[in-house]
């Protein structure tokens, strides 16, 4: 990085008011009752960052209320999506013996591995926890309690599935 010489210098900190982040995070008034269609289009990466992300400064406690009303989805969007990961799931479970029994090996490894992406959403799900980004899924299972009980499993399956493969 070289420093500037001329012109107005980006510092790439931004100053917002407590409504004024949460609206331009989430693209809704976080003071307004949220409708299911509102929490279906915020992205959940985003309601993770707002309601656990870290607070440097907050003098007047203002988010506090905020981030317990966005803390989690509210009972009836989480059956949806819940139902929905389900749903996802059981479209692709099949293909990855059937890719196998038709000797594409290659195809029944990317089955498994989107399997197992869907499969850790599940599991955030089911803990009612908000799902990072998909970079970060890896860093996370040891801090879920779905993850630390199934990571065994999970290994000792996907040895003998591939030990026949």
């Amino acid at each position: 990085m070289e420093p500037a010489t001329a012109g107005a210098v980006r510092h790439h900190i931004d100053i917002h008011s407590v409504y004024g982040f949460f609206a331009q995070e989430l693209g809704v008034d976080p003071a307004a009752p949220l409708s299911a269609v509102d929490w279906l289009l915020m992205p959940e990466q985003r309601l993770l960052g707002v309601t656990s992300g870290a607070i440097f400064h907050d003098g007047l406690h203002a988010p506090v209320p905020l981030r317990g009303k966005l803390a989690y989805y509210p009972r009836d969007v989480w059956l949806y999506l819940l139902a929905a990961q389900w749903a996802r799931i059981s479209e692709e479970e099949a293909f990855v013996g059937g890719c196998g029994d038709a000797g594409d090996d290659l195809g029944s490894r990317i089955i498994a591995a989107r399997l197992v992406r869907d499969l850790m959403r599940l599991c955030f799900l089911m803990e009612r926890r908000y799902a990072p980004y998909s970079k970060s899924l890896g860093t996370l299972p040891s801090s879920t309690r779905s993850f630390a009980h199934s990571s065994c499993r999970w290994s000792k399956s996907h040895v003998i599935l591939y030990d026949g493969v």
